[in-house]
């Protein structure tokens, strides 16, 4: 598979990112222009279902930013970038850690400091050796129920104003300078603070942030299945390829026709993380042109939405049998040795 004949065939293109980007911004504004039309009335939230969605394809468009395969310049993908990120009161030096997942998804023993799955953070070993106290913190905070809703907008909207920063300084984890991490951090704060002030009125605040809640909710559940699913993809660093990575450690979900336009071609998520170079809106045809062309695309991991659900309780790692399972399982497993 020749990659780099691939990224020419499906690589960016300013038409496709402004015209998708103009229909994008008159979706959002329009929907925050109704928003504060009806902010007196109960009409008012029941834009939230739309505008969480819009915020969750603002995202992906953020993300690709951050790719720097949204348009095929460096600057405005930067500068669309951080816009966005200030919608979704996010720093774009998210994008920075982003790049180092895609560096080690799947890589065991990597040298990055980073987990080889994002969402998995301990193995069955790991877990089988907490004291109870632990066993019961860790449940907690990983239930599906707390780790879905509450985690992960506190991860994007508060700690990666500081986190990136921190593994900057002590791990040296990023090739971006610290200058432009804290410069990133703070137009951030300024974006976001100057968007509290144009909303103004605290019921247009709450409908807001709930919304954004509601869209990193269904995101990061989204985010966990497009690598936890069984088997898995753990490989040692030496034997570890990118192709693999997107291949057998990332997913292909089976959106709704309805719900593919707001994640943006997220759902190829082998073709992304095998070439990140690909625009989201060219994710779809790279997919379509590959099935044709390579044997290998026979064997892609396909997940229905019934799966994502059932895959969301997979929370460890089990070294032994080389799959992912639940706290029951592992439990059952502990209780039966």
């Amino acid at each position: 598979m020749n990659l780099v004949n691939l990224y020419k065939r499906f690589k960016p293109s300013y038409y496709q990112a402004f015209k998708d980007l103009t229909i994008h911004f008159g979706m959002l504004s329009s929907t925050l222009y109704a928003m504060w039309n009806t902010k007196e009335s109960y009409v008012s939230y029941t834009l939230i279902p739309l505008l969480s969605l819009l915020h969750g394809k603002s995202f992906v468009i953020f993300h690709h930013c951050g790719h720097n395969n949204f348009t095929p310049n460096t600057t405005l993908n930067y500068m669309i970038g951080t816009l966005l990120g200030i919608t979704l009161l996010t720093p774009y030096s998210w994008n920075y850690d982003h790049e180092v997942h895609h560096k080690t998804s799947g890589k065991e023993d990597n040298t990055l400091y980073h987990r080889k799955n994002e969402t998995i953070h301990h193995t069955f070993n790991e877990y089988n050796n907490m004291n109870i106290i632990h066993k019961y913190i860790t449940k907690v905070w990983r239930s599906i129920y707390l780790y879905n809703t509450i985690i992960p907008t506190t991860q994007y909207i508060v700690l990666y104003r500081f986190e990136i920063l921190i593994n900057k300084l002590i791990y040296g984890k990023y090739r971006q300078n610290l200058i432009i991490i804290l410069w990133d951090c703070i137009l951030n704060i300024i974006g976001s603070s100057l968007l509290y002030v144009y909303l103004n009125d605290i019921d247009l605040s709450f409908i807001y942030i709930v919304s954004i809640i509601s869209s990193y909710t269904f995101n990061f559940v989204i985010f966990h299945n497009q690598h936890t699913f069984n088997p898995p993809y753990v490989s040692k660093d030496k034997e570890w390829t990118k192709q693999d990575s997107g291949l057998k450690g990332s997913s292909f979900i089976q959106l709704p026709k309805w719900l593919s336009y707001f994640f943006y071609g997220e759902e190829y998520h082998h073709i992304h993380h095998m070439i990140a170079s690909i625009p989201g809106y060219n994710l779809k045809a790279a997919h379509e042109y590959l099935e044709k062309t390579e044997p290998e695309f026979k064997n892609i991991v396909k997940l229905s939405m019934t799966d994502c659900y059932h895959n969301l309780w997979l929370t460890l790692y089990d070294e032994e049998n080389d799959r992912y399972i639940s706290f029951k399982e592992a439990d059952e497993k502990i209780k039966n040795a």
